[in-house]
């Protein structure tokens, strides 16, 4: 049984973070999960209940074994509170099996208990001292320590983004009085010197021209924080070739500042969905927070949804339960709905005519960008037939149709749109592929939708 944490929840925090391929996850201690394997047989069964729902090839039923780990878990949870809250609470092991409960609820994309185990954590963090109490805590070095809805906010973010309710512990509603520094730059700023930022595993500056697109924005705060994730995007294309991941205490403290600032950012730019174009520059400020939420998500946790064949089968004999009958591509739509919702909105509200969408050089790049984001990360293509519209439309209008001209060809039109691409923001080790693949695929829906 020693042997099962380690193998098996490598395979799944790959899953759940694409950023495991260029950030370096601390694995679970050995030592102390040995010890909660052989002394906590609460925490048994919890993570149990994780790899059975990890491999129930459905994902969004109960199977007999989840069920079972699942219905133990909660016995024997409830049994150790009703001894003496203060002595479980603190325990190490209390802390993880109501995260690991969090987590399943999270793969079912049962949101409703999702919340009700972030309440959970919130008021144990909260009757144990608050944050302080988890900073003391040397124990916790568990995968939830580093991605998790006490640390980092990323399943409080899966839940706010699924359900548009308020977060637990994402520290985003509060006032932030001058000087606080909430909206400074998370990366220092545009002259740090090369070398020292190389020190830190910190990319250098961005300059200004580097971010073009920025005559499109009205808010110099969303500028800032464009700053910062070019500066993260940096970061890691610099990093990949050397075959190295980044300290993931390097990486988040950027994330988690990047997202609080977007989701702080809410409500800020108006309605998006009214007339077209009545504010091009606040209409197109929207659209871009919404779309690098939708790009941040790949350092967050994601419902893991299984290989894509799965998509390709009707799923005939499954149980009539609503995440039983969902393709992966639609759980994952399930899983960000607030974005799919407003992100929609966003970029319907940008009309497009015949001379380009508009007079500003980069709006139409930008929306290219969040279209092509949009569709990899949150948007069930198959299901948005308005996105494959525009998306055609705008790469007809930066780059001919190759039918049209013959001397390019789709290999070329490909390079040209991912230079477009690159110059927002583009993590070359996980896009180019995606990328690539997403491209064939909506230029090929496009092309049969013109018949």
């Amino acid at each position: 049984m020693a042997g099962l944490p380690d193998t098996t929840y490598n395979i799944i925090k790959r899953s759940t973070y694409l950023a495991y391929t260029f950030v370096n996850y601390q694995s679970i201690d050995q030592v102390t999960c040995q010890w909660l394997f052989q002394n906590d047989l609460t925490f048994v069964h919890a993570i149990m209940s994780v790899i059975s729902v990890f491999k129930d090839p459905r994902r969004g039923s109960w199977s007999p074994s989840t069920h079972f780990h699942l219905q133990r878990t909660i016995r024997h949870l409830n049994e150790e509170l009703s001894r003496g809250t203060a002595v479980s609470l603190r325990r190490s092991s209390t802390i993880y099996i109501v995260g690991l409960l969090a987590v399943v609820a999270a793969i079912l994309g049962n949101y409703a208990e999702l919340g009700v185990h972030l309440s959970g954590l919130q008021q144990i963090v909260q009757l144990c001292g608050g944050r302080d109490f988890l900073h003391s805590m040397p124990g916790l070095h568990f995968e939830l320590e580093r991605s998790d809805p006490v640390r980092q906010g990323s399943l409080d973010l899966a839940f706010v983004l699924a359900t548009e309710e308020a977060p637990h512990f994402l520290e985003i509603r509060t006032a932030s009085p001058a000087g606080t520094g909430f909206w400074d730059p998370c990366f220092g700023d545009d002259d740090d010197d090369d070398d020292e930022a190389q020190d830190r595993q910190q990319p250098p500056g961005i300059s200004n021209s580097q971010l073009a697109f920025a005559a499109c924005l009205s808010d110099p705060r969303l500028v800032t924080v464009c700053h910062d994730v070019r500066r993260l995007v940096a970061m890691v294309d610099e990093q990949a070739p050397r075959r190295s991941r980044l300290l993931c205490s390097n990486v988040y403290s950027g994330v988690s500042s990047i997202e609080r600032r977007l989701l702080r950012l809410e409500g800020c730019y108006g309605v998006v969905s009214g007339p077209p174009n009545t504010n091009a520059n606040t209409t197109a400020d929207e659209c871009l927070r919404l779309g690098l939420l939708a790009f941040m998500s790949v350092f967050d946790f994601q419902i893991p949804c299984g290989s894509g064949e799965e998509e390709k089968k009707e799923n005939k004999n499954q149980k009539n339960t609503e995440g039983a009958n969902m393709t992966p591509t639609q759980k994952k739509a399930k899983q960000r709905a607030y974005l799919v919702s407003h992100l929609r909105d966003a970029c319907q509200a940008i009309e497009f005519s015949e001379t380009g969408i508009s007079d500003t050089p980069h709006l139409d790049r930008l929306v290219f960008w969040v279209l092509t984001i949009g569709a990899m990360s949150i948007f069930d293509v198959s299901r948005e037939p308005w996105l494959v519209e525009k998306w055609a439309l705008v790469l007809d209008k930066m780059h001919p149709d190759p039918q049209k001209q013959e001397e390019k060809d789709p290999r070329i039109l490909w390079e040209h749109a991912r230079a477009d691409l690159d110059g927002f923001f583009w993590l070359r080790c996980v896009h180019d592929e995606w990328g690539q693949k997403m491209f064939e695929r909506l230029r090929g829906m496009a092309r049969s939708s013109l018949g």
